[in-house]
């Protein structure tokens, strides 16, 4: 069983004094209650629904330059209930030599965290003696006498981070390309 409650609010203006600078800014929440009915997630624990909220705010500007070059900087910050917060920042220059062609070069760093089953799955005795959980905090693997033989580390963020080069036009009138 589960429930999503999400809202989004966002705006954009134009800052003439700074060459026209366009500026899109915004927040994000997010909220999830989750229920295995107390049999597979860790619910089945607590007694009690998963309640996992989320909530980011970002910041995006596009400013012309000159009639050639334009100059796309970005920063996103997000935080997450079971995560740290987490910057991600992203700029980018684009080249436009005609109106129909454009370069780009640009830099990005993004995020994803694990998703609700890797983090809260929770079966301790999926076949007699065997668990399948979550991995959230880490945990311990035990031999049948109960001494550690192994553990395994909590999961972390997924990070991306990125330099791209790229090129879209219409080549001799009939082409369009996206690369």
């Amino acid at each position: 069983d589960g429930r999503l409650y999400a809202a989004e609010a966002q705006h954009n203006f134009t800052v003439p004094a700074l060459l026209g600078t366009h500026v899109i800014w915004g927040g994000q929440f997010r909220s999830d209650v989750v229920s295995s009915k107390r049999v597979w997630l860790t619910d089945r624990e607590t007694g009690e629904d998963l309640s996992l909220q989320q909530y980011g705010g970002y910041v995006q500007t596009e400013t012309d330059l000159t009639r050639l070059f334009r100059v796309v900087l970005a920063a996103r910050y997000d935080k997450h209930e079971d995560y740290d917060a987490q910057f991600s920042p992203k700029a980018a220059l684009l080249f436009r030599p005609t109106e129909e062609q454009t370069l780009r070069v640009s830099y990005n760093r993004a995020f994803k965290s694990p998703t609700t089953l890797q983090n809260h799955f929770n079966i301790t005795d999926f076949i007699p003696g065997i668990a399948v959980m979550g991995n959230r905090m880490g945990f311990t693997i035990r031999d049948a006498q109960g001494a550690a033989i192994g553990s395994v580390p909590a999961l972390e963020l997924e990070e991306n981070t990125t330099w791209e080069l790229g090129y879209k036009g219409v080549l001799g009138n009939r082409l369009f390309v996206d690369a």
